[in-house]
């Protein structure tokens, strides 16, 4: 910009500057927007990953993807409505440049290329100020353009809180003719200073964590005493090295060599690491040197003398010594774990420089310090890679809440509880953030593997963290065998990695992804196998099934014809029957009350078959009465004959299809022919007339009377005449209805037949279903309910359902008729020795660039993923967040476009450097260090709550509930062991165990003193009190500024009694089959670690265990880790008039997150050793669960003590017996 160029403000009007033309570009290819293009390039192929319709958009405009993304958002030459907020906050006069964010706030425009709800955000800059690059000078730059240097999703709608409203029109500087002049620029002074910042709290976070730095690196470079050496050996004792020291004279030489000895965390560095290589001086710069922890100077006592051979060394009166350094704690942790404790000393002492520097450990935190400053600058300047992180990094309320569940179709651990499945829910939805809280035992590491098995299927990555290696490697191990799954862990000190990590460093990465490709391609093939077992199983099925029911179809069939022709003769059987009916007979119902039933058919047929004998003589009666038959001599009159006449006309009628009834003809005939020829005064046959027709009896007597008028006798004749007729009418009915009476009982037999084989189609068919369950038809509880439709629908609906499944088994089996060759021998390649070595030197850097899981410490420096390009994640996830400072997660988090922090604030708070002792702050000043500098109770104070604050408690106390969760079921624990941790967590913790005496059994018998049970196997939890020692006499801790300070003789004793008294139990016990019992001890304190160890050391020169495998460390150590037995040191022993001592509130025993973490390690059996008297009475402060509540002051000890003494598990030390000399000696009061 020329001096004579007018200023834009000049141009607007005076309250227009949140409108006019908004200048935009995209980074070039100068070497001074390099880095801009390489983040713009980064941030659209993540776009295109997961907005694939956006590359489609670039393709079909013929454009790259950042010019389309630039298009779509800044359209050359037309409106837009844009919400601008400000990532900047300001360090200084000199700011030359402003990072924002731009948000379209408008609708969407035709063809947007995102889903609905999803709008694009952009990353620019804009210079505030230009800078001569010849003289450097500053100028105002009062015409710029916005320059985009990355483009993101994020949410639609207005301007929030920390943003402004734009409405501009604009215009992409690459479209403007040469020497056209910006007009009515909106990006001026005026409008950056009107704009609010993005967070006041994070802008106050960042100063005071600025500060914090500051003071840190001023405290570490005064800290730099070094002591030279030439040479090392291993010590006699195998657990300590033996240094030459050399310095410039006896008097500095001593004076250093004392200072250091004062100082456990220690380090040994080789010589290249310093600029001198003799004096040490860390050079500045990017340079990150790491040493080799080391532990304590050891007591033998240090002789100086004048160096024996000086040449080479840079000064006059040069002095040298022997100097013994015990190996570091986490080195003879190591060694004691291991299986090849000879293999881990070697490895422990090729760790250590042959000659270098024996200098604090806090100088290899000086390279940190200048990281984590970047950090926060990075985070002042431009924010993170999430847009808004600055925003709701220190303040969880401000994150965004989901607007919908993102659906799981498939859990990959089957075995999840409603609260893990809740939680990886919510961390797949969470946009911005999301909180994990997880207590002791209750699987937060099988939720963080869940959540990014879930997160990779879709092809999203996933960047894990934690600020211990432990827990990284612990997340790691955890992650299925699965090839959508490529895990990786990147660090630039593979040394600290433990053995679950071990097989995601590089090659060994490689090699499993390989052998998960593997595995997955066999699991296919044997998948490929069982669909196609199962097509050939339900083929076979289907034609039984079909078989079954084409049978139960045709019998059904069958029944369904006869019925039908059955109930047709019936019909016209009835039919008949109303004919009768309607002449006059008296059908004994009606027919449409009679059932088809065999009864009610029997009873009609009975009834039928007397009328139809009866008929013949029915109007005999009649006739007489009407004169036209008179009984006489010879007649066949009387009613005995008029009966048998009638039957023989009958019997004589059916003879003609009938042959049988001859001899029914021949008897009626012999007794008709026997009758008296003089019964011709016999009693007509009236009785029957009147039966089959009542109206007969009136008509009958009407008739007989003597006074009848001769009008209504005529009448009455002519009524008689009409009956007769009707009763030879009905006669010629009974032929037909006789046919359809045979007919139909015809029918009924062949029906009876056609049901039997129903029946047995049915049987055959319930039998043939019930034995193939596995294809699920449901079937009635008795046979005889099947019916051949249902199981013809639920077949073809089986067949509908499984339809896809047989067409991919078909396809399936193709593939592999045509694969499986090349298959095999893939499987074999992948599965041959050091093939992942080899292809590793060649293909390395390209595999490691397509990892979608990738573990790294919070602490890594960024370049170990910079390098691979592995500079952005869609999630990061901060395990054991309550341990870590704002300022180590910053990098993980600046990485990733939404996170989740995972960890339980009710555990070990952040550490202000992670070699440090459990104890926390040393309280005692050096006096080689300024006094504002050092660590004193002060400066303590003055930075407690960086040092101490819990990021993640107040996270998860002001985040929205659909962004956090909290898992209450626990599985690691008994129950009685939950009971004591419980007190922690108000009660809220369940047990997920569904047996836990059986799951949870020690299965340890311990006799002490008298024989008597110090512990038995349905104890879980016991104290063994310490107040006095094995003999009953009263105990005291040594003094707090002697050289054994913090430390419990009589406790480290009673622990090795513990475990040598188990050891022989287990051993003794035939059916543990040899496996060794895993015991895990721990203390509060580092130095009562370091002297339990010494009494193990000394127990085992004599007689190794030989049935238990132990662990050793500080409470520090051991978050995040397991053991089925836990030993307990609480160490602090005041005496006889321990209830009148001060107890310290700031005191690791004090501390409810200790004391949390030392218990709840255990899962079958906690042994507490501690003293009575002096932990009673402690006054521990509990915070409240939630925000809400309010910290209570509980006696937490006194509790747990009065418990484990009603259950009748606390013991006297003197219970376990009387112990041998103790190793070290002992103090007692």
């Amino acid at each position: 910009m020329t001096e004579t160029q007018p200023s834009v403000d000049a141009l607007m009007a005076p309250d227009d500057i949140f409108s006019g033309n908004l200048y935009v570009e995209l980074p070039g290819d100068r070497p001074w927007e390099r880095d801009d293009r390489k983040k713009l390039m980064a941030s659209c192929a993540d776009l295109t990953r997961r907005y694939p319709a956006i590359r489609e958009g670039a393709q079909n405009a013929n454009v790259t993807v950042e010019q389309y993304l630039l298009n779509t958002m800044f359209a050359d030459l037309l409106p837009a409505q844009l919400s601008l907020a400000k990532l900047t906050f300001p360090r200084g006069a000199r700011h030359i440049d402003i990072d924002v964010t731009m948000r379209l706030a408008g609708e969407a425009r035709p063809g947007w290329p995102l889903p609905k709800g999803v709008s694009l955000v952009a990353k620019a800059r804009w210079n505030l100020k230009g800078v001569d690059r010849q003289t450097e000078d500053v100028y105002p730059n009062n015409n710029p353009a916005l320059r985009v240097w990355s483009f993101h999703d994020g949410p639609p709608g207005g301007a929030r809180i920390f943003e402004v409203s734009l409405d501009v029109v604009c215009r992409q500087t690459a479209r403007l003719e040469p020497g056209t002049r910006k007009q009515r620029n909106v990006l001026t002074q005026r409008l950056a200073e009107a704009l609010p910042a993005i967070s006041e709290l994070t802008g106050e976070r960042l100063r005071d964590w600025s500060d914090f730095l500051e003071w840190k690196r001023r405290l570490i470079q005064a800290n730099r005493e070094a002591l030279r050496y030439t040479s090392r050996t291993l010590g006699a004792d195998q657990r300590s090295v033996s240094f030459t020291i050399v310095g410039a004279n006896a008097g500095a030489l001593q004076q250093a060599i004392g200072r250091l000895a004062r100082s456990d965390v220690l380090a040994a560095f080789d010589t290249s690491v310093s600029e001198d290589e003799w004096v040490f001086q860390l050079p500045e710069g990017e340079r990150e040197p790491r040493g080799s922890d080391i532990g304590r100077k050891t007591r033998v006592r240090t002789q100086v003398r004048p160096a024996a051979d000086p040449s080479g060394m840079p000064w006059d009166s040069p002095a040298t010594a022997e100097a013994a350094f015990s190996l570091s704690d986490d080195a003879l942790a190591a060694i004691e774990t291991s299986g090849d404790p000879s293999n881990a000393l070697g490895r422990a002492l090729k760790l250590i420089p042959e000659s270098g520097f024996i200098v604090q450990t806090a100088v290899q935190d000086l390279s940190q310090v200048n990281r984590q400053a970047r950090a926060l600058a990075n985070l002042s300047d431009q924010g993170g890679y999430s847009p808004y992180l600055a925003r709701y990094i220190f303040d969880a309320a401000e994150a965004r809440t989901p607007s919908f569940q993102t659906p799981i179709d498939r859990w990959f651990n089957t075995h999840l509880n409603a609260e893990q499945r809740s939680a990886v829910q919510k961390v797949l939805s969470a946009p911005d953030l999301c909180l994990i809280q997880g207590p002791p035992g209750t699987g937060k590491t099988t939720v963080i593997a869940e959540a990014i098995t879930q997160v990779a299927q879709r092809n999203e990555s996933v960047l894990l963290a934690s600020q211990t290696h432990t827990a990284v490697d612990n997340a790691l191990s955890r992650l299925p065998f699965h090839p959508g799954v490529r895990a990786v862990r990147l660090t630039r000190n593979e040394s600290r990695v433990s053995d679950e990590g071990q097989e995601f460093l590089n090659e060994r990465a490689l090699g499993r992804y390989y052998r998960s490709l593997a595995n997955a391609v066999g699991e296919a093939r044997r998948a490929a196998a069982a669909e196609s077992e199962f097509a050939t199983r339900l083929a076979r099925f289907t034609q039984g099934a079909e078989r079954q029911v084409v049978e139960l179809r045709a019998a059904e069939e069958r029944v369904r014809d006869v019925t039908s022709r059955y109930q047709s003769a019936g019909d016209q059987y009835l039919s008949l029957l109303q004919g009768l009916k309607g002449r006059g007979v008296a059908v004994p119902k009606s027919a449409t009350d009679w059932s088809s039933s065999d009864s009610s058919a029997d009873l009609l047929d009975t009834w039928l078959s007397d009328f139809e004998e009866a008929v013949p003589v029915l109007n005999y009666p009649l006739r007489i009465l009407l004169g036209d038959r008179q009984p006489g001599p010879g007649s066949h009159g009387g009613r005995q004959r008029f009966e048998l006449e009638a039957q023989l006309t009958t019997v004589v009628e059916k003879m003609k299809t009938d042959a049988s009834l001859i001899e029914k003809w021949q008897r009626l005939q012999a007794e008709l022919d026997g009758l008296p020829e003089d019964d011709e005064n016999s009693a007509l046959p009236a009785e029957k007339l009147v039966a089959y027709f009542p109206e007969a009896a009136d008509l009958m007597a009407e008739l007989q009377s003597k006074s009848l008028p001769p009008l209504k006798r005529l009448k009455y004749r002519k009524l008689a005449r009409d009956l007769i007729r009707r009763i030879d009418e009905a006669a010629g009915l009974l032929p037909e209805a006789n046919e359809q009476g045979d007919l139909r009982d015809d029918l009924r037999t062949e029906l009876h037949s056609a049901e039997r084989l129903v029946d047995q189609a049915q049987r055959n068919a319930a039998d043939y279903f019930s034995s193939h369950r596995q294809f699920d038809f449901s079937l009635p509880a008795q046979p005889d309910r099947l019916v051949a439709a249902d199981l013809d629908a639920q077949l073809q609906s089986l067949l509908s359902e499984n339809s896809l499944r047989l067409a991919e088994a078909s396809r399936q089996q193709q593939e592999g008729d045509a694969w499986s060759d090349i298959q095999d021998d893939w499987i074999a390649d992948l599965g041959c020795d050091g093939v992942a070595e080899r292809d590793w030197e060649t293909i390395g850097d390209d595999w490691l660039a397509e990892c979608n899981v990738v573990g790294v410490t919070c602490n890594e420096n960024p370049r170990t993923l910079d390098d691979p390009g592995l500079t952005n994640f869609d999630l990061t996830i901060i395990d054991e967040v309550s341990k870590a400072t704002p300022l180590e997660m910053l990098m993980p988090l600046m990485r990733a476009r939404r996170s989740a922090l995972v960890g339980d604030h009710r555990q070990l708070p952040p550490m202000f450097r992670e070699g440090q002792d459990a104890e926390g702050l040393t309280e005692e000043s050096d006096d080689a260090v300024p006094e504002e500098l050092a660590l004193t109770p002060e400066n303590l104070k003055k930075y407690e709550k960086f040092v101490t604050a819990s990021l993640f408690r107040t996270h998860f106390e002001r985040a929205d509930d659909s962004i956090r969760e909290r898992l209450t079921v626990q599985h690691r624990m008994h129950p009685d062991i939950m009971d004591s941790v419980n007190r922690f967590y108000e009660g809220q913790l369940t047990c997920g165990i569904n047996h836990p005496n059986d799951e949870r059994a020690h299965g340890l018998t311990i006799k002490g003193r008298g024989d008597l049970p110090v512990i038995s196997p349905d104890k879980h939890m016991v104290w063994i009190d310490t107040t006095h020692d094995d003999q009953g006499r009263a105990w005291t801790e040594p003094a707090p500024n002697s050289d054994k300070a913090r430390t419990n003789d009589l406790e480290a004793r009673l622990i090795v009694r513990m475990l040598r008294d188990i050891d022989d139990s287990w051993a003794s016990d035939p059916a543990n089959g040899g496996k060794l019992k895993e015991i895990g001890i721990v203390s509060m304190y580092q130095a009562q670690v370091r002297r339990i160890r010494q009494e193990i050391n000394e127990e085992l020169r004599n007689k190794p265990f030989k049935a238990i495998k132990y662990e050793l460390n500080t409470v520090v150590k051991y978050q995040g880790k397991e053991k089925p037995i836990i030993l307990v040191s609480m160490v602090r022993n005041f005496g006889p008039k321990a209830s009148n001592r001060r107890r310290s509130s700031r005191a690791n025993v004090a501390r409810f997150e200790y004391i949390n973490v030392a218990f709840s390690r255990a899962q079958e059996l906690l042994v507490v050793f501690g003293a009575r008297d002096t932990f009673a009475p402690y006054e521990v402060e509990l915070p409240p669960m939630d925000a809400t509540g309010s910290p209570t002051i509980a006696n937490v000890y006194r509790e747990i003590c009065d418990v484990t003494e009603r259950n009748g598990a606390l013991k006297q030390a003197s219970a376990l017996g009387e112990l041998p000399p103790t190793h070290a000696g002992a103090t007692r009061r």
